[in-house]
């Protein structure tokens, strides 16, 4: 079997599991009326040897039946070469339990491959941008196409995606209308695992943080702590060419504190000057005497004296209400930690209608580049539990522990460092320490290891180079663990143990 467009799958049938399979329902409905009209989209994960199928965009929450026979036959592995590609479905025929069903494919088109810098539409895109003066160098760097494309290429991004993020750049100005710098992450979100196939679904998140990020839907990243949510959201806020804040949730934080609060306008104080003291009291005793200049200095000084004596105020204006106004993406960092009722009442009208009241101007269109992405970390203390009506209005995005966090490493220490500021073996090396420790640390409950102090290990044997060892920063960062229990200066020998062999 082939992906061309005119490959016909004939007599597949397709089981319908009562769990982990949120579309189910919904689509024996639309069968049993015969009302099913989406298109579907097969994807296999890397976990499970099965092939499943999901309505329109392979999501999680879109999953709603699992491929069992084609033709009769258990699918192959020659069968995995068409997976991510659109398919109309036609005679459908339910079984009589209602569980399983047959029924016809039709190709609609293909997602793609990978897209390459050579690829003759994109290169028109990037031609396109660089004529209207989007690529400008002062506004996004001068090697903003090159970072984009080699993103796109360490993601396995499907190329209809390349090129419709290229399409949609543009300019962003600020709220005096002043063009916005778009600044490149100081870490770029690589891809944790590349020996991954092609566009699977539950391996290409950052692909799908990207996809929804096109389509202006809210989504949530949720995983442990230095799976990189903040890191990846950057990088897919750099490769849109859009502006980027973050909010910081936590339990004191009010409404009000989300779009700044009042404060008194002092300013005015510096038109009161000498000058025009002098200028207004010889007005004040004899105009006529006056040059065209003293009068000029007096009218002024009378209008700042006026508007000093009463008490007037000026609304501050937060990140979060420039993102709502100028556009951009904006992080809502670990959601989880603000009060549930603050963030519904925050979140909930601009996920749902876009809109939300401004306290002194009113209810208020958001613009319409506006992207919101939140994060939760899991396990947290202090967390709290947020409102369901808030999570049902985002798409949830899980970012599992990578099997490795030797590409991570390098990343961080060669975005400060510059590139090869380290040997290979430098990074094996701690990522076979950070693993054993993770280990240690998920079984014993503590929560205090983390990838960035690692990373920053790594940068310290650069920047101190004859000073700074290995041994002795990863000694300096074990440190840090925490670890609990009576055993822990057994197992902290162990460790050492270790970096002393590394």
């Amino acid at each position: 079997m082939n992906d061309s467009a005119n490959v016909v799958v004939t007599k597949m049938e397709v089981k319908f599991p009562s769990i982990n399979f949120p579309k189910r329902n919904e689509v024996i409905d639309l069968i049993r009326t015969n009302s099913f009209k989406e298109n579907v989209v097969i994807a296999k994960s890397d976990r499970t040897p099965f092939f499943e199928m999901f309505v329109g965009t392979s999501l999680p929450e879109n999953k709603f039946g699992r491929i069992q026979t084609i033709n009769g036959k258990k699918p192959s592995e020659d069968f995995a070469k068409t997976i991510m590609t659109a398919y109309t479905v036609k005679n459908f025929e339910l079984n009589d339990n209602e569980d399983a069903c047959t029924c016809v494919l039709v190709v609609v088109n293909s997602i793609g491959s990978v897209g390459t810098a050579n690829d003759s539409e994109i290169e028109a895109a990037w031609k396109e941008k660089e004529d209207d003066g989007t690529l400008d160098p002062e506004f996004v760097g001068p090697d903003f196409k090159e970072t984009c494309m080699w993103i796109f290429k360490n993601w396995k991004t499907p190329q209809r995606t390349i090129l419709r993020t290229i399409k949609q750049l543009k300019p962003y100005y600020d709220l005096d209308g002043k063009r916005m710098k778009i600044s490149k992450p100081n870490t770029l979100y690589v891809n944790p695992d590349p020996t991954m196939k092609e566009c699977i679904y539950d391996q290409v998140y950052p692909v799908e943080v990207l996809k929804l990020a096109l389509n202006r839907c809210p989504d949530i990243l949720l995983g442990e702590k230095s799976v990189g949510k903040n890191c990846c959201s950057k990088t897919v806020c750099y490769v849109m060419g859009m502006p980027y804040y973050m909010v910081s949730p936590d339990p004191d934080m009010l409404k009000s504190d989300w779009f700044g609060d009042r404060i008194i306008d002092d300013n005015a104080q510096k038109h009161l000057t000498k000058e025009g003291a002098a200028a207004y009291v010889k007005f004040e005793s004899d105009k006529n005497s006056c040059t065209p200049e003293e009068l000029k200095l007096a009218s002024d000084y009378q209008y700042w004296k006026d508007y000093c004596s009463v008490m007037n105020f000026l609304f501050s204006d937060t990140d979060f209400k420039k993102w709502i106004k100028t556009g951009g993406m904006i992080m809502i960092n670990e959601r989880n930690l603000g009060r549930p009722a603050i963030m519904a009442a925050i979140l909930n009208p601009i996920a749902e209608e876009r809109e939300i009241e401004i306290p002194g101007e009113g209810l208020q269109r958001i613009n319409e580049d506006c992207v919101l992405i939140a994060s939760e970390n899991e396990g947290y203390e202090g967390t709290l539990q947020q409102n369901k009506a808030t999570d049902s209005r985002f798409a949830a995005i899980d970012f599992p522990f990578p099997p490795t966090i030797t590409d991570q490493l390098k990343m961080m220490v060669e975005s400060t460092c510059g590139k090869n500021a380290l040997s290979d073996i430098y990074y094996q090396k701690t990522n076979e320490l950070y693993q054993f420790l993770r280990k240690q640390v998920k079984r014993r409950g503590d929560d205090a290891l983390s990838i960035r102090s690692y990373g920053r290990a790594l940068c310290n044997v650069v920047r101190d180079e004859g000073d700074s060892t290995l041994h002795s920063q990863l000694i300096a960062n074990t440190d840090k663990l925490c670890l609990k229990g009576e055993d822990r200066e057994t197992l902290r020998q162990d460790i050492l143990n270790i970096i002393d062999n590394l």
